[in-house]
């Protein structure tokens, strides 16, 4: 899952998600979701999610 990668994603393949906002000399936040592709029931791609999702980046830790 990089920019000018063309590889096909394939069940079993897994990444991470980390989107993040940061600001200059204060500090920031990271939320890291790793996710992996699986095949649905009719054998087509989806994915999972291991963990639960965080739910905004304004408050990445409600929930959990």
């Amino acid at each position: 899952m990089v920019q000018d990668n063309n590889e096909e994603l394939q069940a079993g393949m897994c990444f991470s998600v980390e989107p993040g906002l940061y600001i200059l000399n204060k500090g920031g936040v990271r939320i890291e979701d790793i996710v992996c592709v699986v095949l649905d029931e009719n054998d087509e791609l989806d994915y999972d999610l291991f963990g639960p999702p965080s739910p905004s980046l304004a408050d990445p830790f409600r929930d959990h």
